[in-house]
C-alpha cells in the first residue's frame, strides 16, 4: 500500500493499520526464536521416545527370548518323554522272537510244508529263537552312527530250517528298511525298534530330535505268499502303523506319523503287482475312515531297497498316499 492511499484513510483506519503493522513486525522479529525452540522440543521428544522405545524393545526382546526358550525345552522334554516311552513299549526280545517264530509257522502250516527240525524238546530254546535272538543283540544301539555294516555281515544258510530262515530274513530286511528311512533324519532321531502300544506292535518308532522333521511310526513286511495271504499282511501293517500312531499320539500329545514298508519280492508278477496296488489303495481309504489318520504305504522292490532314498515330504502328506518304489 502506497503512502498517499494511507493519507487518504481516516484516523481511525490509519491507527488500525499502524497496529496490525506492529504485530506483523513483531511476529518476524520472534519467529525465529520460536521456530528453533519448536525444532529443539521436538527434537528432544524424538530422542526421549527412542530412548523410552528402546528401553521397552530390550524388555519385550528379552520376554520374546525367554518365550522361545521355554518352547524349546518344551519340544525337547516332549521329544525326550516320547523317546523314552518308546523305549519303555519295546517288546523283550524272546516275545519278538516267539511273536515272529509263531507267525511263520502259521505261514509254513498253510502253505502245506512243515519243518520237523523246529519244534525243541520241552524247556528248550528252539534254532529259531537262537538265530533271532543273535541277531538281535547285533542290532545297533539307540543312536549308532550310520552305515553300520552289521547287516551285510548276516548271512542265511541255505540248509537252515524254514523257519530260521524266515526269521533271519525278516530281521535283515527289517534292519536294511529302518537304517533307510533313519537316513532322512542326517543322525537326529531316536530309534526304538519292536514297541507295542496296546493290542498293537510295529518294528520301529522314530522320535524325531529335528523340529522341521516328523516323527514316525514305521511297520515293514515282505509280501510274499498267496493273494489272501498278502492281503492280511498288508491289512495287519496298516492297521497296526495307524493304531500304534493314534495311541502315541493321544499319550503324548505329539504327532506321530504312520509309515508302512511293503517290501516286494522282484520275481512277483505284474497281476501280483497290479493286485498289491488294488489292495493298498483300498485298505488306505479304509484306514483313514476308521481311524481318521493320513497313512503312507512305500512299496520297494527288495533289490531297490538299498538305495531307497525316503523324501521327507511322504512323512508330511495330509492324505493318504501309495508310493510304489521300483
Amino acid at each position: 500500500m502506497r503512502a498517499d492511499d494511507v493519507a487518504k484513510m481516516d484516523p481511525a483506519s490509519r491507527e488500525a493499520l499502524t497496529i496490525q503493522q506492529g504485530h506483523l513486525l513483531m511476529t518476524l522479529k520472534i519467529w525465529p526464536y520460536i521456530s528453533g525452540s519448536l525444532l529443539i522440543l521436538g527434537l528432544a521428544l524424538v530422542v526421549y521416545g527412542g530412548v523410552k522405545w528402546r528401553q521397552r524393545q530390550r524388555v519385550l526382546d528379552n520376554r520374546e527370548d525367554e518365550e522361545i526358550q521355554r518352547i524349546k525345552a518344551e519340544k525337547e522334554k516332549l521329544v525326550q518323554e516320547a523317546a523314552s516311552f518308546m523305549r519303555a513299549h519295546q517288546l523283550p526280545v524272546d516275545e519278538q522272537v516267539q511273536a515272529l517264530e509263531k507267525e511263520l509257522e502259521q505261514e509254513l502250516e498253510e502253505d502245506g510244508t512243515t519243518d520237523p527240525e523246529i519244534p525243541g524238546p520241552s524247556g528248550k530254546t528252539s534254532d529259531a529263537e537262537e538265530t533271532a535272538r543273535d541277531v538281535k543283540e547285533r542290532m545297533p544301539s539307540q543312536r549308532e552312527p550310520e552305515g553300520s555294516s552289521w547287516v551285510s555281515s548276516i548271512r542265511i544258510p541255505e540248509d537252515a530250517p524254514k523257519t530260521v530262515q524266515g526269521v533271519l530274513r525278516h530281521y535283515i530286511t527289517q534292519e536294511r528298511a529302518i537304517e533307510r528311512v533313519k537316513l532322512m533324519f542326517n543322525g537326529k532321531v531316536e530309534v526304538a525298534r519292536e514297541v507295542q502300544i496296546g493290542p498293537r506292535r510295529v518294528d520301529a518308532v522314530l522320535t524325531s530330535l529335528d523340529p522341521s522333521l516328523p516323527n514316525l511310526v514305521v511297520d515293514i513286511d515282505i509280501v510274499s505268499g498267496p493273494i489272501n495271504k498278502i492281503r492280511e499282511k498288508i491289512a495287519h501293517a496298516m492297521r497296526s502303523a495307524s493304531e500304534v500312531s493314534y495311541e502315541a499320539e493321544r499319550r503324548l500329545n505329539n504327532h506321530f506319523h504312520p509309515l508302512v514298508m511293503l517290501v516286494v519280492p522282484s520275481d512277483i508278477g505284474a497281476k501280483t503287482r497290479d493286485l498289491i496296488r488294488i489292495i493298498v489303495k483300498d485298505d488306505l481309504a479304509f484306514t483313514l475312515r476308521e481311524i481318521g489318520l493320513p497313512l503312507t504305504v512305500l512299496v520297494v522292490d527288495a533289490d531297490k531297497l538299498e538305495s531307497l532314498v525316503v523324501d521327507p515330504s511322504w512323512a508330511r502328506a495330509s492324505e493318504p498316499m501309495l508310493h510304489w518304489v521300483n
